[in-house]
């Protein structure tokens, strides 16, 4: 490898780690954020919701939060996911269309992990909202996917070294 190409590559290999730490530091406010959510905010429950509820009722529920002074921790949570998941496609572009050695293949893998444990976070983020916020097996799984994306970012620093 030359030097030009290895400066190039050294590079891309910080800015790749810089945008990693930066997911890493928002994956942990956004975990501190569902924490008080989860402990502190009193989500409305709907009469009768057996966790599939209709659109309007949703809607419904969701008002009644707003007007309980819990929506801003919620929207605020919401938009930092949103980030999260923006982070996570920006960092596996730049892997993907930059690195030519050994480490692509690894750091692919790893980064499409982290993407796909945010996306399954989100997924199961929007469920709970639908659910009246009553069906705690979504807010368990966002927290799964919360983990496991958190691992394979934390693994991707380490491998970037």
């Amino acid at each position: 490898m030359s030097s030009t190409s290895n400066v190039r590559h050294n590079g891309i290999i910080t800015r790749v780690r810089a945008v990693v730490v930066v997911i890493l530091l928002t994956l942990f406010l956004q975990f501190l954020l569902g924490m008080w959510l989860n402990l502190f905010a009193t989500f409305p429950q709907l009469a009768g919701s057996s966790g599939n509820i209709m659109f309007g009722e949703m809607m419904g529920s969701m008002m009644s939060f707003m007007l309980s002074g819990g929506m801003s921790v919620l929207m605020v949570h919401m938009m930092m996911g949103l980030v999260i998941l923006a982070l996570a496609v920006v960092s596996l572009a730049i892997i993907a269309t930059s690195f030519s050695s050994e480490k692509k293949k690894s750091s692919v893998l790893l980064g499409l992990a982290g993407l796909g444990s945010i996306i399954f976070a989100g997924i199961s983020g929007l469920y709970f909202m639908y659910s009246g916020f009553s069906n705690d097996v979504y807010s368990y799984l966002m927290a799964v996917g919360f983990i496991l994306a958190f691992m394979a970012y934390f693994a991707e620093l380490l491998f970037l070294g």
